[in-house]
């Protein structure tokens, strides 16, 4: 009996974040990793995939205003591509409202089984891994929120490896035989920086005073689609 090997189909799944976005068409659900987890380099050639797409559908566990994800999503046209969040994040009231948005409020564990049960279906997953190890065994490092039930309901599941991806361990390895397509890419974490709670400022505080996280009471929230379950 021929013995398995991993690291075989791992070279044969092995392509450029071009043609592993070739598989993203038109009017399909794409989930993006949660957080600092964000799969980057993939995301950025998602953007340059947007302008010959059109009702794509960004499936997204929160908004970040570091996130390449949102600052694509805001850039396209109105067609392009929508996005729909579980949690409003960190990302500015002004861009959730240009960019209208679904928010659907659910707990964590209702927007799992809901992926899972396909009630909100995930065509395409990008997701970002560490590289796999003796088994062929990859992690999802620091994004293991909604990230698996992603990854296992995904029609297509997109990995991005990256050597900076930290390997966690509990419920969060995704086998190689379980992703269509790897893309081989190495590349600093997004880091989130609250802003100053006194001068609200993001990178360029100067008033000396402790940094925390500054909510935003004047967001309105009947600017965003509200859907519930």
């Amino acid at each position: 009996m021929k013995q398995y090997d991993w690291a075989a189909e791992y070279r044969e799944k092995l392509t450029s974040a071009k043609e592993a976005l070739e598989g993203v068409y038109h009017c399909q659900r794409v989930f993006i990793g949660s957080g600092c987890g964000e799969p980057q380099h993939l995301v950025t050639e998602l953007k340059n995939r947007m302008k010959r797409l059109c009702d794509l559908e960004i499936i997204r566990l929160y908004p970040l205003h570091c996130s390449q994800a949102d600052i694509a999503s805001n850039a396209s046209r109105e067609e392009s591509a929508t996005g729909r969040f579980f949690y409003l994040g960190s990302a500015p009231a002004k861009d959730l409202i240009a960019d209208r948005p679904f928010l659907t409020p659910l707990s964590l564990s209702t927007v799992s089984r809901l992926i899972k049960t396909h009630l909100i279906p995930i065509d395409v997953a990008l997701l970002q891994m560490s590289p796999p190890d003796s088994s062929g065994m990859m992690s999802l490092g620091i994004s293991v929120d909604i990230t698996m039930t992603a990854a296992r309901s995904a029609r297509l599941v997109i990995a991005q490896v990256n050597t900076q991806m930290p390997r966690t361990y509990g419920q969060g390895f995704v086998h190689i035989s379980n992703v269509n397509r790897i893309v081989e890419k190495d590349e600093m974490l997004l880091t989130f920086t609250p802003p100053c709670i006194h001068c609200r400022r993001r990178h360029s505080c100067s008033c000396g005073q402790t940094r925390s996280r500054w909510i935003n009471h004047k967001y309105q929230p009947r600017t965003i689609t509200q859907t519930y379950y």
